[in-house]
């Protein structure tokens, strides 16, 4: 099974990547951890600069014995997050509660809410990562 992880890079996402790379390295699953970056207009490519964040926090992660694959997905999030699980065949999403973006709460929901809705596999909402 292959753990799905989203991260905006926040401290709460870095912690539960850690929780998801914990239970990949736990299981020996295999933690597969993405970032979604909203596309501001048509035809416009992700920001360079999100890469080498992603990879990062991967090589973070690897340094703790996880076995980790990253990509840059360049959609919504949750639907970043839901397309993604279904074409890695994920066992399990994990994302943290409130990140950056945490004004779409109030707004739109948040999108550990919107992901936890339309997931075709159960999410894991990290709060705490003790």
């Amino acid at each position: 099974m292959t753990i799905l992880c989203g991260t905006d890079f926040s401290p709460l996402a870095a912690r539960a990547a850690t929780v998801a790379g914990l239970m990949a390295r736990a299981g020996g699953e295999r933690l597969h951890l993405v970032h979604a970056v909203r596309p501001p207009a048509v035809g416009t490519a992700p920001a360079p600069g999100e890469r080498p964040r992603l990879e990062d926090e991967a090589g973070r992660l690897r340094r703790l014995g996880i076995q980790v694959t990253d990509d840059v997905l360049w959609a919504e999030p949750d639907e970043a997050l839901v397309r993604e699980a279904a074409r890695v065949e994920a066992g399990l999403i994990v994302l943290g509660a409130v990140g950056h973006r945490a004004m779409d709460r109030w707004l739109l929901g948040s999108c550990a809410e919107r992901t936890a809705r339309e997931a075709p596999v159960p999410v894991l909402v990290v709060r705490d990562d003790r």
